[in-house]
């Protein structure tokens, strides 16, 4: 399937590295040269249908989701992938629980995500975990005091500091957290951060983002609830000083956080009457709103670096025939991120210090066919598979 992608966009010089295969299929993951282009494009294809890089650290270490199905193809579910570059491998279980998500990696290799399992556990639904891909290793992120569930959303470079948070009952709580290591007693040790209300509930929806000094977490907490039951939140900043998490109120906007580098910039995407709306939120609260690519409608902020560098997406949902355009944002202008010529759709969603960038792309596979269920002719098969782009 490799060689197919190579025929298709016409690469001039190819090294390809199969890996051992992943859960319930063969992956393999290909590197591109493009000596006009400038870019080199790393390409994994371990799903007869979807894969994604959701995050790589600046040795290009990657997390990723892929769709998988069952030996008859009738039952789908997602896995989350690490791959280290040459060789490819799902996140294993959590202890106790049936499903994993990764959402983050640190530059010393540690993902981080929730573990989950049935509504209603009597020992709850919910857990934070640090999966060590040099060990293989996972460890549960502990719930805060007596709350019952925990989140990991994001992590320091260094890989000692994790931004999430904490849930609990009787009464309802649901709080930023930041779970620190101590080498001392080789354990994590969790920190609620202050906030207006204890119930917090857009956390879910959004996160708590950590800078990769682990200095600061910005996330979007209730200001108030309103009369109708529905929540105000606006967005806040918290410094670590003197051994302490000092809070403070950056914008009375909401937004979905996505990223924040060490200068405090942030992206994300403001949720508007008709449309989201990808956005970067400077270190002193002002909102930029970032627009579209031409003839697009709405979009996404999804990863910053710490030369500014912002990458995402925009779409055109009014269409049913469009689909997302990956998207490089800097020095204030907004353009399409170069890509092989016959991609047919794009997203990018994240992008490290050294410029590469990752995410996933919709291209076809003229070596593979599938017959049209109206016409009953063969058509080429189109899969989107997850890359890394590096800059030459």
């Amino acid at each position: 399937m490799t060689t197919s992608f190579c025929s298709l966009v016409g690469v001039s010089a190819l090294l390809v590295a199969t890996v051992p295969a992943c859960a319930q299929r063969g992956g393999a993951q290909a590197v591109r040269h493009y000596p006009d282009a400038g870019f080199e494009l790393q390409v994994f294809d371990n799903s007869d249908s979807y894969s994604c890089v959701l995050d790589l650290n600046r040795h290009g270490h990657v997390i990723g989701v892929r769709e998988a199905s069952n030996p008859e193809g009738t039952i789908f579910s997602q896995k989350y992938w690490y791959s280290d570059g040459s060789d490819s491998v799902d996140l294993p279980l959590v202890e106790g629980y049936t499903n994993v998500v990764g959402e983050a990696i640190s530059d010393t290799g540690l993902v981080v995500g929730f573990a989950s399992r049935r509504i209603g556990h009597t020992d709850g639904s919910l857990i934070g975990f640090v999966w060590d891909s040099r060990t293989g290793k996972s460890t549960k992120l502990p719930p805060h005091g007596d709350d019952n569930a925990s989140h990991a959303q994001d992590i320091s470079a260094d890989g000692t500091r994790i931004s999430g948070y904490t849930t609990g009952a009787n009464p309802a709580r649901l709080r930023p957290c930041v779970w620190s290591w101590d080498a001392g007693s080789q354990s994590w040790h969790s920190t609620v951060l202050p906030t207006i209300e204890q119930y917090n509930p857009y956390l879910m929806s959004s996160r708590a983002v950590i800078t990769p000094d682990g200095s600061r977490v910005a996330a979007c907490v209730t200001e108030r609830f309103l009369p109708d039951g529905t929540v105000d939140s606006s967005l806040y900043l918290w410094t670590y000083s003197d051994g302490q998490w000092q809070r403070s109120e950056l914008s009375k906007q909401q937004m979905r956080l996505h990223g924040i580098n060490d200068a405090g910039t942030m992206v994300g995407d403001l949720s508007l009457p008709t449309t989201r709306m990808p956005c970067r939120i400077d270190a002193d609260g002002t909102v930029v709103e970032l627009g579209f690519l031409p003839g697009d409608r709405s979009g996404e902020a999804r990863g910053i670096n710490n030369a500014g560098l912002i990458v995402g997406f925009t779409d055109d949902p009014g269409n049913h025939d469009a689909g997302p355009r990956a998207f490089v944002y800097e020095n204030d202008q907004m353009r399409k991120l170069e890509m092989p010529p016959d991609t047919v759709y794009s997203a990018a969603y994240c992008v490290n210090d050294l410029g590469q960038i990752g995410g996933l792309a919709d291209v076809t596979f003229p070596d593979e066919t599938v017959e049209d269920p109206q016409t009953g002719e063969q058509q080429p098969v189109i899969k989107t598979v997850g890359f890394v782009r590096s800059p030459k």
